[in-house]
Protein backbone atom coordinates (compact mmCIF):
# COMPACT_ATOMS: atom_id res chain seq x y z
CA UNK A 1 0.00 0.00 0.00
CA UNK A 2 0.82 3.45 -0.89
CA UNK A 3 1.70 3.98 3.31
CA UNK A 4 3.28 1.47 3.86
CA UNK A 5 5.63 2.40 0.34
CA UNK A 6 6.02 5.60 2.29
CA UNK A 7 7.26 4.54 5.56
CA UNK A 8 9.76 1.85 3.53
CA UNK A 9 11.21 5.08 1.56
CA UNK A 10 11.71 7.19 4.84
CA UNK A 11 13.58 3.89 6.21
CA UNK A 12 15.66 3.76 3.52
CA UNK A 13 16.92 7.70 2.77
CA UNK A 14 17.12 7.90 6.53
CA UNK A 15 19.18 11.25 6.95
CA UNK A 16 19.06 12.46 10.72
CA UNK A 17 18.27 16.30 9.99
CA UNK A 18 15.33 15.57 7.39
CA UNK A 19 13.94 19.10 7.57
CA UNK A 20 14.28 22.70 8.64
CA UNK A 21 11.43 25.95 8.69
CA UNK A 22 11.47 29.24 9.77
CA UNK A 23 8.09 30.32 10.95
CA UNK A 24 6.47 33.95 12.58
CA UNK A 25 5.19 34.15 16.00
CA UNK A 26 3.47 37.47 15.24
CA UNK A 27 -0.69 37.45 16.03
CA UNK A 28 -1.13 38.51 12.53
CA UNK A 29 -0.38 35.44 10.60
CA UNK A 30 -1.51 33.29 13.06
CA UNK A 31 -5.09 34.92 13.15
CA UNK A 32 -6.05 37.48 9.86
CA UNK A 33 -9.40 38.05 11.16
CA UNK A 34 -7.83 40.61 13.94
CA UNK A 35 -7.41 42.79 11.21
CA UNK A 36 -10.20 44.77 9.20
CA UNK A 37 -8.22 47.19 6.93
CA UNK A 38 -8.28 45.30 3.86
CA UNK A 39 -4.72 45.45 2.60
CA UNK A 40 -3.35 44.64 5.91
CA UNK A 41 -5.77 41.65 5.87
CA UNK A 42 -4.67 40.68 2.35
CA UNK A 43 -0.71 40.53 3.66
CA UNK A 44 -1.97 38.90 7.09
CA UNK A 45 -3.68 35.91 4.90
CA UNK A 46 -0.67 35.35 2.53
CA UNK A 47 1.21 35.07 6.11
CA UNK A 48 -1.48 32.41 7.30
CA UNK A 49 -1.60 30.31 4.45
CA UNK A 50 2.04 30.12 3.94
CA UNK A 51 2.84 29.36 7.67
CA UNK A 52 0.18 26.70 7.56
CA UNK A 53 1.58 25.04 4.66
CA UNK A 54 5.32 25.41 6.31
CA UNK A 55 4.06 23.87 9.28
CA UNK A 56 2.23 20.64 7.48
CA UNK A 57 5.46 20.03 5.46
CA UNK A 58 7.74 20.21 8.73
CA UNK A 59 5.12 17.43 10.45
CA UNK A 60 5.17 15.32 7.36
CA UNK A 61 8.71 15.19 7.21
CA UNK A 62 7.43 12.52 10.70
CA UNK A 63 10.67 13.66 13.13
CA UNK A 64 11.58 12.24 16.29
CA UNK A 65 12.41 14.95 17.78
CA UNK A 66 12.29 19.44 16.75
CA UNK A 67 15.07 21.49 18.33
CA UNK A 68 13.27 25.24 18.37
CA UNK A 69 15.57 28.35 18.89
CA UNK A 70 12.94 31.21 19.95
CA UNK A 71 14.06 34.93 20.87
CA UNK A 72 11.34 35.27 23.59
CA UNK A 73 11.68 32.88 26.00
CA UNK A 74 14.61 32.56 28.51
CA UNK A 75 17.47 34.69 28.23
CA UNK A 76 21.13 34.60 29.62
CA UNK A 77 23.33 37.62 28.80
CA UNK A 78 25.46 35.57 26.19
CA UNK A 79 24.73 31.81 26.14
CA UNK A 80 21.96 30.03 24.16
CA UNK A 81 19.88 28.37 26.79
CA UNK A 82 19.11 24.96 26.30
CA UNK A 83 15.54 24.55 28.35
CA UNK A 84 15.81 20.81 30.46
CA UNK A 85 12.71 20.46 32.29
CA UNK A 86 10.93 17.71 30.90
CA UNK A 87 7.48 19.00 30.83
CA UNK A 88 6.99 22.25 28.66
CA UNK A 89 3.24 23.99 28.81
CA UNK A 90 2.62 27.72 28.05
CA UNK A 91 -0.26 29.75 26.96
CA UNK A 92 0.29 32.94 23.92
CA UNK A 93 -2.25 35.51 24.44
CA UNK A 94 -3.24 36.41 20.83
CA UNK A 95 -4.64 39.93 19.70
CA UNK A 96 -2.21 41.83 22.15
CA UNK A 97 -0.57 42.52 18.42
CA UNK A 98 -3.26 45.11 17.96
CA UNK A 99 -2.29 47.42 20.61
CA UNK A 100 1.31 47.20 20.08
CA UNK A 101 0.43 48.18 16.44
CA UNK A 102 -2.20 50.98 16.71
CA UNK A 103 -2.17 52.14 20.25
CA UNK A 104 -4.02 51.49 23.61
CA UNK A 105 -7.65 52.59 22.16
CA UNK A 106 -7.83 50.26 19.11
CA UNK A 107 -9.92 47.80 20.18
CA UNK A 108 -9.19 44.58 22.80
CA UNK A 109 -9.63 41.16 21.01
CA UNK A 110 -7.72 39.03 23.42
CA UNK A 111 -8.14 34.78 23.60
CA UNK A 112 -5.47 31.79 24.52
CA UNK A 113 -4.10 29.77 22.75
CA UNK A 114 -2.52 26.80 25.07
CA UNK A 115 0.64 24.19 24.09
CA UNK A 116 1.69 21.62 26.02
CA UNK A 117 5.42 19.64 25.09
CA UNK A 118 7.99 17.49 26.38
CA UNK A 119 11.44 17.99 26.18
CA UNK A 120 14.10 15.24 24.25
CA UNK A 121 15.84 15.32 27.52
CA UNK A 122 19.37 13.04 26.17
CA UNK A 123 18.81 14.87 23.02
CA UNK A 124 19.38 18.29 25.00
CA UNK A 125 21.89 17.00 27.14
CA UNK A 126 23.88 15.82 24.04
CA UNK A 127 23.58 18.98 22.59
CA UNK A 128 24.83 20.53 25.52
CA UNK A 129 27.78 18.65 26.02
CA UNK A 130 29.05 18.82 22.00
CA UNK A 131 28.14 22.45 21.73
CA UNK A 132 29.96 23.72 25.14
CA UNK A 133 33.46 22.42 23.97
CA UNK A 134 33.50 25.26 21.39
CA UNK A 135 30.67 27.69 22.40
CA UNK A 136 28.89 29.73 24.48
CA UNK A 137 25.79 27.61 25.77
CA UNK A 138 24.07 26.55 29.38
CA UNK A 139 21.46 24.46 30.82
CA UNK A 140 18.36 26.02 31.95
CA UNK A 141 16.10 24.44 34.97
CA UNK A 142 13.44 25.83 36.60
CA UNK A 143 11.93 24.78 39.57
CA UNK A 144 14.14 21.57 40.38
CA UNK A 145 12.51 20.36 37.39
CA UNK A 146 9.52 19.42 38.76
CA UNK A 147 7.10 21.82 37.21
CA UNK A 148 6.40 22.56 33.98
CA UNK A 149 9.21 25.06 32.05
CA UNK A 150 6.99 27.73 31.05
CA UNK A 151 6.01 29.00 26.99
CA UNK A 152 4.43 31.81 25.26
CA UNK A 153 4.22 33.39 22.33
CA UNK A 154 7.41 33.00 20.82
CA UNK A 155 7.02 29.44 21.42
CA UNK A 156 3.22 28.73 21.31
CA UNK A 157 2.30 30.28 18.02
CA UNK A 158 5.36 28.90 15.73
CA UNK A 159 4.71 25.55 17.33
CA UNK A 160 1.15 25.46 16.84
CA UNK A 161 1.64 25.64 13.21
CA UNK A 162 2.87 22.54 13.48
CA UNK A 163 1.31 20.83 15.82
CA UNK A 164 -2.04 21.81 14.46
CA UNK A 165 -0.80 19.99 11.28
CA UNK A 166 -0.94 16.62 12.62
CA UNK A 167 -3.44 14.18 12.92
CA UNK A 168 -3.34 14.54 16.33
CA UNK A 169 -2.43 17.19 16.74
CA UNK A 170 0.41 17.04 19.07
CA UNK A 171 4.06 17.68 18.72
CA UNK A 172 7.02 15.47 19.13
CA UNK A 173 9.93 15.52 22.09
CA UNK A 174 11.45 18.90 21.85
CA UNK A 175 14.74 20.74 21.98
CA UNK A 176 14.11 24.66 22.83
CA UNK A 177 17.03 26.67 22.71
CA UNK A 178 16.47 30.52 23.77
CA UNK A 179 18.52 33.24 21.93
CA UNK A 180 20.73 35.35 24.48
CA UNK A 181 20.01 39.16 24.73
CA UNK A 182 23.01 40.49 22.64
CA UNK A 183 20.16 39.52 20.06
CA UNK A 184 19.26 43.36 20.77
CA UNK A 185 21.65 45.24 19.70
CA UNK A 186 24.87 42.86 18.61
CA UNK A 187 23.08 40.26 16.07
CA UNK A 188 25.88 41.46 13.29
CA UNK A 189 28.88 40.90 16.11
CA UNK A 190 27.87 37.03 17.06
CA UNK A 191 26.01 35.93 13.73
CA UNK A 192 29.92 34.34 12.65
CA UNK A 193 29.89 32.68 15.84
CA UNK A 194 25.76 31.38 15.52
CA UNK A 195 26.65 29.76 12.03
CA UNK A 196 29.65 28.05 13.43
CA UNK A 197 27.36 26.51 16.00
CA UNK A 198 24.73 25.72 13.99
CA UNK A 199 27.79 23.88 11.86
CA UNK A 200 28.27 21.97 14.80
CA UNK A 201 25.04 21.36 15.66
CA UNK A 202 24.34 20.13 12.17
CA UNK A 203 27.38 17.29 12.65
CA UNK A 204 25.75 16.10 16.10
CA UNK A 205 22.40 15.89 14.45
CA UNK A 206 23.85 13.99 11.23
CA UNK A 207 25.62 11.39 13.48
CA UNK A 208 22.48 10.90 15.91
CA UNK A 209 20.03 7.98 15.18
CA UNK A 210 16.83 10.10 15.37
CA UNK A 211 14.83 11.65 12.62
CA UNK A 212 15.11 15.73 13.97
CA UNK A 213 13.86 19.05 11.95
CA UNK A 214 15.05 22.38 13.21
CA UNK A 215 12.62 25.09 13.79
CA UNK A 216 13.24 28.65 13.71
CA UNK A 217 10.55 31.12 15.40
CA UNK A 218 11.27 34.95 14.39
CA UNK A 219 10.06 37.80 13.03
CA UNK A 220 11.37 40.24 10.58
CA UNK A 221 11.79 43.89 11.19
CA UNK A 222 9.77 45.61 13.71
CA UNK A 223 10.67 49.14 11.59
CA UNK A 224 8.48 49.10 8.66
CA UNK A 225 6.16 51.81 10.73
CA UNK A 226 6.63 53.67 13.67
CA UNK A 227 4.44 51.98 16.35
CA UNK A 228 4.19 51.95 20.22
CA UNK A 229 7.84 50.82 20.71
CA UNK A 230 10.02 51.12 17.47
CA UNK A 231 10.29 53.75 15.17
CA UNK A 232 10.04 53.94 11.37
CA UNK A 233 13.86 52.66 9.65
CA UNK A 234 14.02 52.70 5.72
CA UNK A 235 15.86 49.69 6.29
CA UNK A 236 13.25 47.18 6.92
CA UNK A 237 12.17 46.74 3.80
CA UNK A 238 15.17 45.71 2.09
CA UNK A 239 16.23 43.97 5.22
CA UNK A 240 13.52 41.45 5.02
CA UNK A 241 13.50 41.50 1.07
CA UNK A 242 17.12 40.23 1.40
CA UNK A 243 15.82 37.16 4.35
CA UNK A 244 13.25 36.31 1.39
CA UNK A 245 15.64 35.63 -1.04
CA UNK A 246 17.69 33.53 1.37
CA UNK A 247 14.65 31.70 2.01
CA UNK A 248 13.99 31.42 -1.53
CA UNK A 249 17.29 30.33 -2.48
CA UNK A 250 19.63 29.11 0.30
CA UNK A 251 21.66 32.53 -1.09
CA UNK A 252 24.60 32.89 1.67
CA UNK A 253 25.05 36.24 0.66
CA UNK A 254 21.81 37.75 1.51
CA UNK A 255 21.42 36.60 4.74
CA UNK A 256 25.76 36.95 6.19
CA UNK A 257 26.09 39.94 4.02
CA UNK A 258 22.91 41.86 3.01
CA UNK A 259 20.48 41.24 6.04
CA UNK A 260 23.38 40.89 8.44
CA UNK A 261 24.61 45.01 7.90
CA UNK A 262 21.15 45.81 8.69
CA UNK A 263 19.60 43.25 11.60
CA UNK A 264 20.86 45.67 14.64
CA UNK A 265 19.09 48.82 12.80
CA UNK A 266 15.93 46.94 12.46
CA UNK A 267 14.72 45.07 15.62
CA UNK A 268 14.15 41.14 14.01
CA UNK A 269 13.72 39.21 17.04
CA UNK A 270 15.02 36.18 16.62
CA UNK A 271 17.41 36.50 13.43
CA UNK A 272 19.92 34.78 15.12
CA UNK A 273 18.46 31.52 14.43
CA UNK A 274 19.03 31.98 10.75
CA UNK A 275 22.65 31.71 10.56
CA UNK A 276 22.55 29.34 13.10
CA UNK A 277 19.99 27.67 10.74
CA UNK A 278 22.35 27.83 7.62
CA UNK A 279 25.19 26.43 9.01
CA UNK A 280 23.37 23.51 10.36
CA UNK A 281 22.33 22.76 6.84
CA UNK A 282 25.63 23.83 5.12
CA UNK A 283 26.98 20.62 7.93
CA UNK A 284 24.27 18.21 7.29
CA UNK A 285 24.82 18.87 3.24
CA UNK A 286 28.79 18.14 3.69
CA UNK A 287 28.08 15.39 5.59
CA UNK A 288 25.98 13.81 2.85
CA UNK A 289 28.57 14.24 0.49
CA UNK A 290 31.39 12.22 2.33
CA UNK A 291 28.71 9.46 3.42
CA UNK A 292 28.68 9.60 -0.68
CA UNK A 293 32.40 8.54 -0.90
CA UNK A 294 32.97 12.25 -2.34
CA UNK A 295 34.79 13.58 0.34
CA UNK A 296 36.40 17.46 -0.58
CA UNK A 297 33.83 17.35 -3.50
CA UNK A 298 32.40 21.17 -3.60
CA UNK A 299 28.76 20.89 -4.20
CA UNK A 300 25.89 23.32 -3.32
CA UNK A 301 24.04 23.78 -0.89
CA UNK A 302 20.86 23.24 -3.04
CA UNK A 303 22.18 19.46 -4.17
CA UNK A 304 20.91 18.55 -0.45
CA UNK A 305 18.22 20.87 0.29
CA UNK A 306 15.07 22.31 -1.51
CA UNK A 307 13.90 25.64 -0.23
CA UNK A 308 10.54 26.70 -0.40
CA UNK A 309 9.33 29.94 0.15
CA UNK A 310 5.53 29.25 1.52
CA UNK A 311 5.07 32.71 2.61
CA UNK A 312 6.69 36.06 1.21
CA UNK A 313 7.98 38.59 3.59
CA UNK A 314 4.93 40.62 4.57
CA UNK A 315 3.91 43.58 6.80
CA UNK A 316 0.76 43.46 7.84
CA UNK A 317 1.36 46.14 10.56
CA UNK A 318 4.47 47.19 11.95
CA UNK A 319 6.97 43.93 12.15
CA UNK A 320 7.18 41.94 9.21
CA UNK A 321 7.08 38.38 9.10
CA UNK A 322 7.57 35.03 6.44
CA UNK A 323 7.73 31.40 6.26
CA UNK A 324 9.97 29.19 4.91
CA UNK A 325 10.76 25.25 4.41
CA UNK A 326 13.53 23.44 3.61
CA UNK A 327 13.33 19.56 3.03
CA UNK A 328 15.95 17.29 2.34
CA UNK A 329 16.81 16.37 -1.29
CA UNK A 330 17.70 12.99 -2.84
CA UNK A 331 21.00 13.82 -4.66
CA UNK A 332 19.69 11.96 -7.54
CA UNK A 333 16.72 14.09 -7.93
CA UNK A 334 18.69 17.15 -8.57
CA UNK A 335 20.36 19.23 -11.59
CA UNK A 336 22.59 22.17 -11.01
CA UNK A 337 21.21 24.63 -13.52
CA UNK A 338 24.79 25.40 -13.54
CA UNK A 339 25.64 22.63 -15.25
CA UNK A 340 22.82 22.76 -18.17
CA UNK A 341 22.56 26.82 -18.65
CA UNK A 342 24.22 28.25 -21.39
CA UNK A 343 24.51 32.33 -21.94
CA UNK A 344 26.54 34.18 -24.58
CA UNK A 345 29.11 35.40 -21.75
CA UNK A 346 29.78 32.08 -20.25
CA UNK A 347 28.42 30.94 -16.63
CA UNK A 348 30.66 31.03 -13.85
CA UNK A 349 30.14 27.93 -11.15
CA UNK A 350 28.47 29.55 -8.59
CA UNK A 351 26.37 28.10 -6.02
CA UNK A 352 22.44 26.82 -7.56
CA UNK A 353 19.99 29.41 -7.04
CA UNK A 354 22.27 32.46 -6.46
CA UNK A 355 21.80 35.46 -8.22
CA UNK A 356 23.90 36.88 -11.28
CA UNK A 357 25.22 33.56 -12.48
CA UNK A 358 25.89 34.73 -15.92
CA UNK A 359 27.07 38.05 -17.08
CA UNK A 360 22.92 38.80 -18.78
CA UNK A 361 22.04 38.60 -15.35
CA UNK A 362 20.41 34.30 -15.67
Amino acid sequence: PPAVRSALNRRRFVMPLVAAAVLPHGDFAFDPSLLSNPTSRAAADGLHRGSLLAGRLLADAAPDAIVLTTPHGLQTSWDVGIYQNAALQGVATVGRDLQESFGPASPRKLYPVSLDGQTDAGLAQQIMDVLSARHNVTLQRGWNGVLPMPLHWGEVLALSYVANASAAHCLPPLVTLGLPLSRYNLSSAVATGFLQLGRDLGRLLEASSKRVALLVSTDLAHTHWRNTSFGFSPHAAPFDAALGTWAARLDAGALLRGSAALVDQVYSCGWLGLPMLHGALEAAAEAEVRKAGQGGKWSPLNASWAATLTAAPAHPTYYGMMAAVFQRRRRDAFVCPANTHRCADGCAPVEAGAAGCCGDGT
